[in-house]
């Protein structure tokens, strides 16, 4: 699991003076990129390599609505793979980011 804690700011809020869906999602996003930095995969390396995070699924769960300037802790569990093809097949490794 990996976490990081962020405020809600005025680019993030809707009409309604809550925290937009797609905040969630663009927070949830940078959450997943400094996993793989703080554990050993910066972004230069995916440079490097020539590849690139593919984010095949996100799950968010709504606890209760966050206005702005509200702290708010972004948690993240994920396991992330390396498909690798083998006449055809498609077996994968996996690995937990910061679990």
């Amino acid at each position: 699991m990996f976490e990081k804690r962020y405020v809600a700011g005025w680019g993030d809020m809707d009409f309604n003076s809550h925290m937009r869906n797609t905040s969630f999602l663009d927070k949830s996003a940078d959450v997943q990129m400094m996993c793989f930095s703080e554990n050993g995969f910066p972004m230069d390396e995916f440079i490097r390599r020539k590849i690139g995070p593919v984010i095949m699924k996100d799950e968010i769960e709504y606890f209760r609505e966050n206005r702005l300037l509200e702290e708010l802790r972004v948690t993240l569990v994920v396991a992330f793979s390396q498909v690798v093809r083998h006449r055809g097949s498609n077996p994968h490794i996996e690995s937990a980011c910061g679990g």
